[in-house]
């Protein structure tokens, strides 16, 4: 499956130009692709060719079949799910959404066992499943921003798992499918931050991230497995890629200075681990990458990351300022492409988590009303720092990012001069209001779940709304 994007008004509508995604099948036997959806109209319901949404893969009958959410038009674009069999390339018509309905979960079955919809305008969120053959309401509630969400079906039989912020704090727990019930928050979510999915569509446990990603599993044995596998990489990184029926091979990827940064297929039966490749061909062991932390003005304490060039003393560098998008998002001590490029050209770069980065709830909204403030000083201090420090030449610094990070960049040499001697802002925004106008008019409507984000985030903190759960969930993405 083959994703791509363009920027765009499709032929026969009206309005401003989004961005769509396409999705193309390709066949590495055959060297043919085929687009899906691939036809303009099921059952005569006209369709656009777009996903909107989450594809997921289901065996049915020894067939994969694809349930591929996209869009089909009447007086207005609604969403639609529709099935794709990749051996026969029959398309199949599966539900039809209103303006409410934000996606379908659908089981190993084939069918369509749950539906969660939200109204933008009421701000009323509502979730059904299938009971006595038919969808049916079971949960619902009000909110500006963090409705509940369906994450999977969960670790035990006929349950799904739903994250929902309780008392400003996320909270994973089970769904009964039977009857519409809600169990008690589970305690893994207190350590876990995005859960895992076996080949069977069912969560069998989560990620935390702290400097890395850590696999936390709710099977023991399963847990033993992957244990085993992180020995066999001691004091690397090592990130689950894909895992066999079983639970005994993996493909894993491993970053450090010793092995490399490459892709391993372990197996446990025959206790090997063989190379599959490098991810970036001809690439030299990572550079060093230090976990620093250091006091905002304020007092705060800002956690980041410093990656140094690999022959050089630490002393007196010049310094690039790399600030992470988002701003909920975060960085860690994982392989990243952009520092890792730019160290190997001889500069320190330092990645801030800055107040506002998505390390929890708190510290997340220690961001809110801070654009241009706290949230760019937090970058300035850790010049400071690193130049107290004796590691950077003060006179030698450029502040780098894209997107909230170009915002940063352009903030950088406008409101904190004399920190920097250059800014390189990549898809960076400078003109707040504009670009608020923007997402409305994207939404057609002031009425959205991204402008009232935007609107807390850029408040004063005495009007903070919870955040960053349904933001990451519509993909409003600040790189």
């Amino acid at each position: 499956m083959i994703v791509t994007s363009a920027t765009a008004l499709p032929w026969g509508l009206m309005g401003n130009e989004n961005e769509w995604q396409l999705l193309q099948i390709y066949d590495v036997r055959s060297h043919k692709s085929v687009s899906v959806p691939n036809t303009l109209a099921i059952d005569n319901v006209r369709m656009m060719n777009v996903v909107a949404g989450r594809v997921m893969v289901r065996d049915l009958g020894g067939h994969s079949v694809l349930f591929v959410p996209g869009i089909y038009v009447e007086r207005q674009t609604l969403p639609v799910l529709i099935s794709f069999d990749i051996d026969t390339g029959y398309e199949k018509l599966i539900a039809q959404g209103s303006a409410a309905t934000q996606s379908w979960l659908v089981d190993a079955t084939g069918k369509v066992i749950a539906e969660q919809d939200y109204d933008e305008r009421n701000q009323e969120w509502k979730l059904k499943i299938r009971r006595d053959g038919r969808l049916q309401d079971s949960i619902s509630g009000h909110d500006p921003i963090d409705s509940p969400r369906i994450l999977g079906f969960g670790p035990t039989e006929d349950t799904l798992l739903m994250q929902a912020v309780e008392s400003d704090e996320p909270v994973w727990r089970l769904l009964s499918l039977k009857d519409g019930t809600l169990g008690p928050p589970m305690a893994e979510r207190r350590d876990l931050n995005t859960p895992i999915e076996d080949r069977s569509t069912r969560m069998i446990g989560g990620v935390r991230v702290v400097d890395d990603s850590r696999y936390v599993f709710f099977d023991p044995r399963m847990q033993a497995r992957w244990d085993a596998v992180t020995r066999a990489f001691e004091g690397e990184r090592v990130r689950l890629v894909s895992a066999a029926n079983g639970f005994k091979k993996f493909v894993v990827r491993v970053d450090g200075l010793k092995d490399g940064f490459l892709y391993e297929l372990v197996d446990l039966d025959t206790h090997t681990a063989s190379s599959l490749g490098e991810v970036y061909s001809g690439g030299a062991a990572p550079l060093e990458v230090r976990r620093i932390t250091y006091a905002a003005a304020d007092g705060m304490q800002i956690p980041a990351y410093l990656t140094l060039p690999r022959a050089a003393a630490a002393r007196n560098l010049a310094l690039i300022v790399l600030t992470h998008g988002g701003p909920a998002a975060r960085d860690t001590a994982d392989f990243d492409w952009w520092a890792q490029a730019l160290a190997d050209q001889n500069y320190a770069v330092l990645r801030p988590n800055y107040r506002g980065s998505d390390l929890d709830r708190r510290f997340l909204a220690a961001g809110f009303g801070e654009w241009g403030r706290k949230m760019q000083t937090d970058l300035s201090d850790g010049v400071r720092y690193l130049a107290k420090e004796g590691i950077v030449d003060p006179a030698r610094v450029c502040i780098v990012g894209a997107s909230y990070g170009g915002y940063a960049a352009l903030a950088g040499v406008t409101l904190d001069p004399g920190v920097y001697r250059c800014a390189i802002a990549v898809a960076g925004i400078s003109d707040l209001k504009r670009w608020l106008d923007w997402v409305n008019t994207k939404n057609l409507q002031s009425h959205n779940v991204s402008q009232r984000y935007w609107t807390a985030s850029w408040a004063s903190a005495a009007r903070v709304i919870r955040s960053s759960t349904r933001f990451r969930r519509l993909n409003i993405w600040l790189p």
